[in-house]
């Protein structure tokens, strides 16, 4: 509003116009500051302006460990947090407004994303949550992630649900994984050795008994 008036004054005085000179001749700049202030003071009552919340929310989510990334209905990526960016920065590029799914079967090659997409159409349909287990597999990443797609549901005056967005949250439990396949080992080799030591004693008490009639 006050740069509106000044231009107005500036303008007056280069055209020599006598409707702009008119309102230079009073001076509206300390009229403009005040609704300037009036008109803040409202947006920040009212309309949360200036909220530090929206960035400290932003900062949380950001240090999470799990990656997340929300699509609208059309499947066109709204959001996602730092985690889920670092995840998948070397194998796809992608920004806000992208189709998620073009993007990753276009350029996530060796990943079989089919899985993802019937999971993310059976939540649009159902509105309920899934959870499962997908190995991402491809030149630039070996890793497990544990999947949980949950619809973004708004209930309306008429009480139907309606779908604004999904959440895929990407959980990496590739450590998890090779930690159970590594015990998984250790317990087949202490079995094995089990069976080999019981093998022994029964020969060697075969043993004794033919050497003792």
């Amino acid at each position: 509003i006050p740069l509106a008036v000044n231009m107005l004054w500036v303008i007056g005085n280069i055209l020599n116009n006598q409707l702009l000179k008119l309102y230079s001749n009073y001076d509206l700049l300390p009229i403009s500051f005040s609704l300037s202030i009036i008109f803040v003071g409202i947006a920040i009552m009212k309309f949360d302006f200036l909220n530090i919340v929206p960035i400290a929310l932003q900062k949380i989510v950001d240090i999470m460990s799990d990656g997340y990334v929300v699509i609208d209905r059309d499947y066109k990526i709204v959001d996602y947090n730092k985690t889920f960016q670092d995840t998948f920065s070397g194998l796809f590029t992608f920004k806000r407004k992208d189709n998620f799914f073009e993007l990753a079967r276009s350029e996530l090659t060796g990943i079989d994303t089919e899985v993802l997409e019937k999971s993310v159409d059976s939540v649009a349909k159902d509105h309920k949550t899934i959870n499962f287990e997908q190995h991402f597999s491809s030149p630039g990443m070996d890793k497990y992630f544990s999947v949980e797609i949950t619809p973004i549901i708004s209930d309306n005056s008429d009480k139907k649900h309606i779908l604004l967005g999904i959440i895929i949250l990407l959980k990496d439990i590739t450590d998890h994984k090779k930690n159970i396949e590594a015990l998984k080992q250790q317990q087949t080799i202490m079995l094995e050795q089990e069976r080999l030591a019981s093998l022994g004693q029964l020969i060697g008490g075969i043993a004794h008994n033919l050497k003792t009639p």
